[in-house]
């Protein structure tokens, strides 16, 4: 589970913000937070709000940049291609700094990284010894380029061959080289990065629902009963009609997946039913669909689900039980957590005050964010959703009314 990310220089962000899962005792106050042990409490759902243009976006594009890229740049990057991110635009000189301080098998891990779009600068991975931090391994490259790199374990070296490869390929961080050359293994932590999913990356959301993205589900409801009948009956739970989710082979193939899966929602009344093809679904029950997917895979073996917009196309009360979903124990044993952006404000009166974050850009035209439990006399019964509409808490576009 994520404790705190931190983010500087990256796209709308200038100056060092942070997102913290953490909490104190006192404010677990539900289900949608978990006692890892008596010191230590994280909320399993985070909220972002705030008006167009803040940062929500890029605040949400920062922890999945990093995630994804720490894990698979190795595979990725091509050696002579520049690294894919912008810092802000009165700061282009200066590099971006990433850190996440996560617990991973009962362990609290501290990962740094330092890049700019040419190279990896500075990278650190640390573990939770009794007085702090302790580095595995850090990496680091001079003015000239050249990569240095160290193990706190003596006796793991590189290869002559991989530490050649290594300093020559100066856009892949060194967890995703290390894990790929079996390193991450002789430490005994290849897999500490958990699972994310963003709904930006899905062909089909926020669009057109795609070929490519109906056969991606078709053949996971195949592959996996149990996601499809979670997802049926969630789409029951949330009444869109459907009374079975039903797989079949199209006539005509692809020609790079050949057989496409196509799937067919069932709806019927007392006397009557009929076979809809997805693509004839409102957009709504095929991003409903899409989503639950995602949550369902997610909430199987634990990670982390990032959504943007989570209200897009879907009615509130469709995403009111999506959210809940990460605050009930019963379902979400392996402790699944959330973090969504949205404009609507409804979906604030359910969180707690240290759950919901809000941003805003400064004069400086940076994005800024905080907690709402860092403002002074916030209180626990507070109409979130009321004072929020009202502009007291900031985060709200400066209207020039006709």
């Amino acid at each position: 589970m994520i404790i705190k990310f931190k983010v500087k220089n990256f796209y709308s962000i200038k100056d060092k913000q942070e997102i913290s899962f953490k909490i104190s005792k006192k404010d677990k106050l539900d289900n949608s937070s978990t006692n890892i042990d008596d010191n230590l409490y994280l909320n399993n759902i985070a909220c972002l709000v705030g008006h167009n243009g803040s940062g929500k976006t890029k605040v949400l594009n920062a922890l999945a940049f990093l995630l994804f890229f720490t894990q698979n740049s190795y595979e990725r990057q091509d050696k002579n291609k520049n690294i894919e991110l912008e810092p802000h635009k009165l700061s282009e000189n200066k590099n971006t700094f990433f850190e996440i301080e996560f617990i991973k098998n009962n362990k609290l891990y501290l990962y740094k990284l330092e890049l700019n779009q040419e190279m990896i600068v500075n990278e650190y991975l640390g573990v939770h010894k009794e007085k702090g931090y302790s580095f595995l391994y850090k990496s680091n490259r001079d003015s000239e380029g050249k990569l240095s790199i160290d193990f706190s374990d003596k006796e793991i070296r590189l290869t002559e061959k991989d530490s050649t490869r290594l300093n020559e390929m100066k856009n892949i961080t060194a967890f995703s080289f290390l894990r790929n050359g079996k390193y991450l293994s002789l430490m005994a932590i290849e897999n500490i990065i958990e699972k994310i999913k963003y709904n930006r990356e899905n062909s089909g959301f926020h669009g057109l629902f795609s070929n490519y993205k109906e056969h991606e589900i078709a053949m996971k409801f195949l592959e996996n009963p149990i996601l499809k009948k979670n997802t049926l009956e969630l789409m029951q739970d949330c009444d869109f009609g459907i009374s079975d989710i039903l797989i079949k082979e199209a006539n005509s193939k692809d020609a790079v997946l050949g057989s496409l899966q196509k799937i067919f929602l069932k709806h019927k009344n007392n006397k009557k039913s009929f076979e809809l093809p997805i693509y004839n679904e409102s957009h709504g029950t095929q991003n409903s669909i899409s989503l639950s997917v995602d949550l369902f895979n997610i909430l199987e073996k634990g990670g982390l689900f990032i959504i943007d917009e989570i209200e897009s196309g879907i009615h509130p009360y469709v995403v009111k039980k999506l959210i809940s979903i990460f605050a009930d124990e019963e379902i979400n044993k392996n402790n699944a957590q959330l973090i969504f952006s949205t404009h609507q404000p409804w979906f604030l009166q359910d969180r707690t005050k240290t759950q919901i974050f809000l941003l805003e850009k400064n004069k400086e035209l940076s994005t800024e964010v905080w907690r709402l439990d860092e403002m002074e006399g916030i209180r626990n019964d507070e109409n979130y959703f009321a004072k929020y509409l009202a502009g007291a808490y900031g985060a709200v576009p400066e209207m020039n009314w006709l």
